[in-house]
């Protein structure tokens, strides 16, 4: 027993960085860092370099998602369309892109035609 990873949060230099992976050797460190956050903004080659293992951005996506729908509906508002912000994606291509094709097959094989004509 024991862990496998030691997952370090708010990690508010590189000095404490580099001393708690010292400390915690063998046992790789993980750092997680948010922009803003209290870990310093390192890179992934700067954390890396102070011996982090495992180096994760959790809210990357969720940050990068929340620009990108306040565009979209700022698009919507200014345009009256989403043909901007769509970007040429059409509803079988979201689904392809969200890994929905076994929803779509599913329904097909239990009778459904909700998806047949997209």
């Amino acid at each position: 027993a024991g862990a496998d990873v030691c997952f370090i949060e708010g990690v508010r230099t590189k000095e404490l960085l580099e001393s708690t992976v010292t400390a915690l050797a063998p046992k790789p460190v993980l750092v997680n860092v948010i922009s803003g956050g209290l870990t310093p903004s390192f890179t992934s080659s700067e954390a890396e370099a102070m011996g982090a293992k495992i180096i994760i951005f959790s809210l990357v996506s969720c940050v990068a998602m929340v620009h990108a729908v306040r565009a979209a509906m700022q698009s919507l508002k200014k345009t009256g369309t989403d043909f901007t912000s769509a970007q040429g994606m059409d509803p079988k291509a979201f689904f392809q892109v969200m890994g929905l094709d076994a929803v779509v097959e599913f329904d097909a094989r239990a009778g459904g035609s909700a998806f047949k004509d997209i």
